[in-house]
């Protein structure tokens, strides 16, 4: 996978799971995590709607390990996404996610949004933030 967050996964190890013009769902089936890429603008329905499948696939695909990518966020910060990522956060423990790489590259908005959302989140999910695709990849295939 290219450090790039527009290229699409590789379709040898991703398979596409949903997409639309909010975010992209992909589960690697040869380690076992999904990969989850926010795009363009986000307002709090496409939050509400992309978090919602999220779930949906973490829970069908029983994987404990997630990529978010954000390093394409666009719009304001929001504090209901702000509240709405924190009660998400619970919400991805409850459905047995232990550890997520989040992205954000060097985008400030998305870091800032993420870094509030870490701040209040109080769940058991090991979370660790990367400038790129890469370096999450590599963390995650160290927990095994």
């Amino acid at each position: 996978m290219s450090q790039n967050p527009i290229s699409l996964p590789d379709p040898k190890t991703h398979t596409l799971l949903f997409s639309n013009k909010h975010i992209s769902i992909f589960h690697n089936h040869d380690h076992n995590w999904l990969y989850c890429r926010w795009e363009g603008e986000r307002s709090m329905e496409s939050f509400q709607d992309g978090s919602a499948r999220i779930l949906h696939f973490l829970q069908q695909t029983g994987v404990h390990k997630m990529i978010l990518d954000s390093s394409t966020y666009q719009g304001e910060t929001l504090a209901e996404i702000i509240a709405g990522g924190t009660e998400f956060a619970r919400k991805l423990a409850d459905a047995g996610l232990e550890y997520m790489a989040w992205i954000y590259g060097d985008k400030s908005l998305a870091q800032s949004t993420a870094d509030e959302i870490l701040a209040r989140e109080k769940t058991d999910v090991v979370v660790l933030n990367f400038d790129n695709v890469r370096l999450a990849e590599i963390w995650l295939r160290s927990l095994n």
